[in-house]
Formats: structure tokens, C-alpha cells, sequence
């Protein structure tokens, strides 16, 4: 029975859009006779540094899934370390067997291809730590998830159900994710528009409880030359 690990890299931990993503992935790749388990990378980093558990279980594992959030165009920082902890090690150990690797992104933006710069970088990060990397899958507009179960969560996250169930169908098969799945990942069931209309709102609506006006969301108080800039 090959092992799967899904690798999530979300500071949010079990209480994240990334977490949701990855259950509904290993839980169909557990239907296809895989055996499924989850690391939480921002728990297990903090509990041991050098994340020795960690990497010893990815040196076992056949198939790895990192999913995680878009953080400014690139990987969190954390998730980062791990990453630069985890290649390190392997580049003093010869590796065994065929390891896959792949990656999901998800982020808030509703244009899908703003996570491949971060994809190029779990390609890169692959192809220098010895595993066999087949393919990311990135996902815009991850927050219409709501952390909620992707099995219960109606039509509104169909698309991700949709693009992983693909990507499940390939890997299962021995294939690398194919561009079909990218594609079904790029299709939100709302206009882009729209669900720009409806995060603005989001943001106002909690920023109220705090005393916090329409300005202060636009504030920029580092930038040099404003009226907010402080040094």
C-alpha cells in the first residue's frame, strides 16, 4: 500500500483552507488504496527546530502533497525553513526508491495562475532534493472554503472538488496532475468581480467590531512621504 503524507504549510494549522484542501485530497486518495497521513509543518517546526520527525516520516513516504497559502507572491516563512531543513538532509542520503512530489497553492486572489511563482518553487525544491516532481495545482479565491469541509460545502467550492478529483484520478494511475485539473482549478463559480465585491465587504464588516473606518483599511503608514509615515 503506497504512504501519502499531506504536508500542510499553513500558519493556521488544522484551522486552515489548506488543511480543508488536503483531507478531501488524501481522503481520495485513501478510496484509490493509498494509506493517508497528515503533518502540520508550523506545530511540528515549533515542537523540534531541526523537525527530525518530520523529515524521517517524508523519507518513508511514496507520494508527498505540500498544500499551503500564497504569502507575498512566495511560500510562509516557516514553511520555507522546513523546505530548506528537508532538502539539506536529503542531499547527504541516497535515496531509495521513486518519491512524487507535488503542491497545491491556494490563495485569496481569484486569478488561480498568481500562485505559480510559488508552484515553480516547490519544483525547484523538488528536483534538488531527489523527489520526482509531478506537477502543482493552483487554486484562486481558497478562502470561499471557509475552512469548511470541501464534502459539505455545496456548489460554491465545486471547482476545487472538482480540479482535486482530477488530479486524484492521474495520480492514481501512476500520471503527473494534468493541465485539465489546472483548468478546473481556474474556474470559479462566481464573476471575478463579484467575488472581489464580496471580499471588500468581508474586510469592512470585521474591521467595524475594532472602531476601524473605510480610510484605515487603505492606510499606509511605512510609506515615506504619507501622512502616516513614522520612522
Amino acid at each position: 500500500m503506497p504512504k501519502v503524507i499531506g504536508l500542510i504549510g499553513s500558519p493556521k494549522g488544522a484551522r486552515s483552507n489548506s488543511r480543508v484542501i488536503s483531507d478531501y485530497l488524501l481522503s481520495k486518495l485513501e478510496e484509490k488504496g493509498f494509506e493517508a497521513e497528515t503533518i502540520l509543518v508550523y506545530p511540528e517546526h515549533r515542537k523540534d527546530p531541526q523537525i527530525k520527525g518530520l523529515i524521517d516520516k517524508l523519507d518513508k513516504a511514496d507520494l508527498i502533497a505540500l498544500v499551503f497559502p500564497l504569502y507575498i507572491d512566495s511560500l510562509p516563512a516557516r514553511l520555507i525553513r522546513a523546505l530548506e531543513l528537508i532538502s539539506k538532509h536529503r542531499k547527504t542520503r541516497k535515496v531509495s526508491k521513486d518519491q512524487r512530489f507535488m503542491a497545491i497553492c491556494q490563495s485569496g486572489f481569484p486569478e488561480s495562475h498568481q500562485n505559480n511563482l510559488a508552484l515553480d518553487m516547490c519544483r525547484c525544491f523538488a528536483g534538488l532534493s531527489g523527489f520526482r516532481w509531478i506537477g502543482g495545482l493552483p487554486i484562486g479565491a481558497g478562502a470561499i472554503a471557509g475552512e469548511q469541509n470541501l464534502e459539505e460545502a455545496g456548489g460554491r467550492v465545486y471547482f476545487i472538488r472538482n480540479a482535486l478529483n482530477i488530479a486524484v484520478e492521474a495520480i492514481s494511475q501512476g500520471k503527473e496532475i494534468p493541465e485539465e485539473a489546472k483548468q478546473a482549478a481556474a474556474k470559479l463559480p462566481i464573476p471575478a468581480g463579484l467575488y472581489r465585491l464580496i471580499g471588500n465587504l468581508s474586510w469592512k464588516r470585521r474591521a467595524k467590531p475594532y472602531g476601524h473606518r473605510k480610510r484605515d483599511l487603505h492606510a499606509q503608514p511605512y510609506l515615506e512621504g504619507s501622512g502616516d509615515y513614522h520612522m
